[in-house]
């Protein structure tokens, strides 16, 4: 049971920095994107 607990906390954590991970890259490409065309 804990250790099934554990588990399901450790890929709901790396879903999250996952996710926070992909927007911060995005973030990123878009500042990139607006100081090449300015």
């Amino acid at each position: 049971m804990y250790t099934l607990l554990t588990n399901n906390m450790m890929a709901f954590n790396f879903k999250i920095l996952f996710q926070m991970a992909m927007s911060m890259t995005d973030y990123l490409a878009l500042m990139r994107f607006f100081i090449y065309n300015k």
